[in-house]
């Protein structure tokens, strides 16, 4: 396995000018930005990923509110299918009581230069917490938000958890990431992940 970096949101003593967001939930003395890929940051981003991924994923929410179909619908057209599974990027719920467990519903999608701008017009950063319209945080049928090279995961996320792995498809990409954050080496701990396994 070549190398994998995990994206450090809780860096507060060396946060870069251009990537926080405040911590909703935090209060008083307590209150501290978590870092995040906000803004043109976050676009970047999504440019280099779309550059190297032939498709994409995103989960069904679960939260009883997420119940806003729109950018479902605008993605419908690049979707590839429908995967319902137990395993999946950073969950692994084949082993959990029955009364814990749920069946993930994954949508795959063709990474096209359309489908991309569909996410850019959506979000503003990478968790997909915050919208355009910054404060505006709309309740979406689809989260965690992750890139494939077949069926080989290179970016993943856990949008709920700040959760952001990259295990870099070249050099020229991981030079480029390492602009845009605070990155921790979690090579001894970060497992792949494949469609399927």
């Amino acid at each position: 396995m070549g190398k994998v970096y995990c994206f450090n949101p809780w860096c507060s003593d060396d946060l870069r000018k251009g990537t926080t967001a405040v911590d909703e939930g935090s209060t008083g003395k307590d209150k501290r930005d978590f870092e995040t890929i906000i803004g043109s940051h976050f676009e970047h981003l999504l440019d280099l990923c779309f550059e190297d991924a032939t498709a994409f994923s995103m989960q069904k929410g679960l939260w009883q509110n997420a119940t806003d179909v729109s950018l479902e619908q605008e993605l419908a057209p690049y979707e590839i299918r429908t995967i319902y599974t137990k395993k999946w990027f950073l969950w692994d719920l084949r082993d959990v009581p029955e009364e814990d467990s749920w069946t993930m519903c994954q949508k795959m999608y063709r990474a096209t230069k359309e489908a991309k701008e569909i996410l850019k017009v959506y979000f503003n950063e990478i968790f997909l917490g915050y919208t355009k319209d910054e404060r505006d945080l709309k309740n979406y049928t689809l989260e965690d938000l992750c890139f494939f090279q077949g069926e080989k995961l290179f970016v993943g996320t856990k949008s709920h958890e700040s959760r952001l792995y990259v295990y870099p498809p070249s050099e020229a990409f991981e030079q480029e990431i390492m602009k845009l954050g605070v990155w921790e080496d979690a090579s001894a701990y970060a497992k792949e992940f494949y469609i399927g396994e």
